[in-house]
Order: C-alpha cells, then structure tokens, then sequence
C-alpha cells in the first residue's frame, strides 16, 4: 500500500506531486541543454538535427523508465 505524503514527508514540505513536478521541469531543461551540446559534434552538418533527435527521444525514454518505475514504488 502507498503511504500517504505526511507519512514521509517532514511536516510542511510540498507535496509529493509539487516536488516531481519542479524536478521533471529541471530534468526537460537538462535534456535539452545536453542534447544540444551532443548535437554540436555535427554541427553545420545534415546531421546535427537527426543527433539532436535521437538524444532528445533516447533521454525522454529513459526518463519514462524511471519515473514508471518510480511510481510503481509508490
């Protein structure tokens, strides 16, 4: 069974969704940033988007993992 957020949570923290939500939304910005750095090992070149692409779909499918998995510990 899932334990509800005071159960865990010291006493006047966010709630379990606020600090997922403003961590997934560090984690976008990071994702991008990283993704682009990758992209400029071609940059100039017919490449640099299809490397920008993969990284962003490779990144975002591991984060999906994760956070599945996450939830799924409750």
């Amino acid at each position: 069974a899932r334990a509800a957020d005071s159960d865990w949570l010291p006493e006047g923290a966010p709630p379990r969704t606020e600090l997922l939500r403003a961590a997934q939304r560090k984690w976008i910005a990071y994702r991008a940033a990283a993704c682009e750095a990758e992209a400029t090992k071609s940059y100039g070149g017919t490449g640099q988007t299809l490397v920008l692409v993969i990284c962003l779909t490779n990144k975002t499918n591991h984060r999906t993992i994760a956070l599945r998995s996450y939830m799924a510990e409750g």
